[in-house]
């Protein structure tokens, strides 16, 4: 998306593997047409594909390179869309007409197709913010109405400087949500529309997740300890949005003793489930993934590129399966021969099935065929399809059917 416009269908992948699960013989690939939605340089907010109404931080001008790969840091609007076309484009953050700073957006939608918005932005609404201050905004109504996020005692989480949530997204892979790799805001569902990750530089104790309500107020969901050096991480979520996956120091109630690892968290305040992760430090990981209905988690993970004892580099990522007692590897993508760029054009992910009970994976690499596999639990990996002109993925797309 850098340097060029967004287009339309939202909900609708460039490149879409259609009949995924039928024989390899029959199964084909279909390009989709699409159209400009806006000639303005953008950056999506993070939200489901499956929105009918998305949100793109549409800048005004831009000084110096466009980040591919982080929110817009010019001074621009948060515009609505609507994918079928049915409504007008609407400007809804400053809907005044005016320019703001947008660091942050994310939107989710329920069955009744009204977006909730939570934005950080030097926006001044109704002049209340004359001196452009940054804060954390909610929007239960499309951006009809905005109020301050509010941590558990009540205080804005503005009025804390030490806190933060990170603003950079990761390369966009596809599934459910857009530019969700490395993400620290997630939707959730509709008492806790979204689940946010803050990192306490001043380690006050407010490190954790919060479950934010339509009207802004929140729930601590897990307690970080701000002690650490790395912060929490809120890296995947159920289909319904009511369990997420987070890597953090887990303060243990009652306890001074704290538990370092991989968790599923609940909305509803119950304990944290620790889940196996044998790969490291996750909290030093490059992960994403998700919860199965059975709760177990399927991950997404780069453990970086490193040289190996023969001088060869190795892109190292692997996929993997864990329940809170095993954990299995799925697939690693083997070394390859050649030099830095050779090496780091290789590359392995996956992304859920559309009812998040399995997963798609897909492995392309310079010297061997790109190949797409699927995987239930307590089965092997299964060859959906192959091509040996090793033609590059660069997303995946998982349909009902």
């Amino acid at each position: 998306m850098n340097n060029s416009s967004v287009r339309r269908p939202w909900r609708a992948a460039l490149v879409a593997l259609a009949s995924l699960g039928m024989p390899v013989c029959s199964l084909q690939a279909r390009v989709i047409s699409y159209a400009a939605v806006t000639e303005r340089q953008a950056e999506p907010a993070m939200q489901r594909r499956t929105n009918r109404f998305f949100a793109l931080v549409e800048a005004d001008a831009v000084a110096g390179p466009f980040c591919g790969d982080c929110l817009v840091h010019a001074k621009g609007r948060l515009v609505l869309h609507d994918s079928t076309g049915a409504r007008e484009r609407r400007v809804v953050l400053p809907a005044d007409g005016s320019s703001a700073e947008i660091t942050l957006a994310a939107v989710w939608e329920g069955d009744d197709h009204v977006p909730s918005l939570f934005v950080r932005t030097d926006a001044n609404l109704a002049g209340e913010n004359p001196s452009h201050q940054f804060r954390y905004l909610v929007s239960p109504d499309a951006g009809v109405t905005w109020s301050s996020f509010l941590l558990p005692d009540g205080r804005g989480a503005d009025l804390h400087p030490s806190l933060s949530i990170p603003t950079s997204f990761g390369v966009d892979r596809g599934g459910p949500l857009v530019r969700s790799r490395t993400a620290a805001l997630r939707p959730g569902n509709a008492t806790f529309p979204f689940v946010v990750a803050f990192r306490d530089l001043a380690a006050s104790g407010r490190d954790g997740v919060y479950a934010v309500r339509p009207d802004g107020t929140s729930r601590l969901v897990f307690a970080h300890d701000a002690l650490s050096v790395q912060g929490c991480r809120v890296l995947g979520s159920d289909r319904e949005g009511s369990r997420f996956l987070v890597s953090g120091v887990s303060l243990l109630p009652g306890s001074l003793f704290t538990q370092r690892g991989l968790f599923l968290v609940g909305l509803a305040g119950s304990a944290s489930t620790p889940i196996a992760f044998p790969w490291g430090d996750p909290l030093q990981v490059d992960l994403e993934g998700w919860i199965t209905p059975q709760g177990s988690a399927y991950l997404d993970m780069s453990l970086g590129v490193t040289y190996r004892p023969d001088g060869a580099l190795v892109n190292d990522r692997r996929v993997g399966y864990s329940s809170a007692t095993a954990a299995t590897e799925l697939a690693r993508l083997a070394p390859v021969a050649g030099n830095w760029l050779a090496t780091t054009d290789a590359d392995l992910f996956a992304i859920p099935t559309a009812d998040f009970s399995g997963a798609w994976l897909a492995q392309f690499r310079p010297d061997a065929p790109t190949t797409l596999w699927r995987h239930t639990p307590g089965g092997p990996l299964q060859t959906q399809w192959s091509d040996a002109t090793r033609p590059q993925v660069e997303a995946l797309h998982a349909g009902d059917s």
